[in-house]
């Protein structure tokens, strides 16, 4: 009789040329762009061998905020900022963790909110502006948050916030503008919630075809049984958002997909 499944991850992971990580050059990047890309047991291993104590607590803890372990992540981001106040990306890290404290201006993160650099300042304005509704101040912040770069922690939070004036201020220029802000960010965060921002944003620029597909895709990646369910009430907003006429056959296949579980 045949042995149990050998699990090609635990095979290969002795010889995983990626750990330790001793060549990279941005050894938090690479453990995040692994756990995007489909491969969080293997960042695991890399964000563990990395020789800096203040890169692996910063890369353990980004990996824990992606993972929904805000607690562990805490932890760890907070430790790299004790070895090093100036890490930047352990400290976006945790602006991303306590949102809602900064926003509220909670005493607790006032150390925290004291530190915030141009940029994290900048995500900071924004998310109050968008909770505000206030796209013009929003708008005002789009070449700040422009300036957040891709590696940046922060960055995805930038891009969406990007989008989020475009999409409430509307038009298909607006729009257009907002797919390939997303299209860029997209390859990089691997996240369902991009891929109906995307989705919303085709439609609005009138491409009902690509917002169908980008659906699809979102579907695709979601996995109802586990997936938040705002997003997928959000999918299923945008599929309703679509005219009538719109490939019948497919709106219905893919809102019984999104609805499954």
């Amino acid at each position: 009789a045949a042995g149990p499944a050998l699990d090609p991850d635990e095979v290969f992971a002795a010889f995983d040329p990626l750990v330790p990580p001793e060549w990279v050059r941005d050894p938090v990047h690479l453990a995040r762009t692994l756990r995007a890309r489909g491969f969080p047991r293997r960042a695991q291993r890399v964000a563990e061998a990395i020789a800096s104590p203040v890169e692996r607590e910063t890369a353990l803890g980004l990996l824990a905020a992606a993972e929904k372990k805000p607690l562990t992540a805490r932890r760890h981001l907070e430790r790299a900022l004790e070895l090093d106040p100036d890490a930047r990306d352990a400290r976006a890290g945790l602006v991303r963790l306590q949102r809602r404290s900064l926003l509220k201006g909670d005493a607790s993160t006032r150390s925290l909110a004291e530190g915030l650099d141009e940029r994290q300042e900048a995500v900071l304005a924004g998310w109050r502006a968008e909770e505000a509704g206030d796209w013009q101040a929003l708008r005002a912040l789009d070449a700040a948050l422009a300036a957040v770069p891709p590696g940046n922690p922060l960055n995805p939070d930038a891009v969406r916030l990007q989008v989020s004036w475009r999409l409430a201020e509307g038009g298909a220029e607006l729009a257009r503008e907002s797919v390939a802000l997303i299209d860029r960010l997209y390859p990089v965060s691997q996240s369902a919630v991009d891929l109906v921002l995307r989705a919303r944003a085709a439609a609005a620029a009138g491409d009902e075809v690509a917002a169908l597909v980008t659906l699809f895709e979102a579907a695709a990646r979601l996995q109802p049984k586990r997936a938040d369910l705002s997003i997928v009430a959000r999918a299923l907003e945008v599929v309703e958002s679509l005219p009538e006429g719109t490939a019948h056959g497919a709106r219905e296949k893919l809102r019984a997909k999104l609805q499954a579980g």
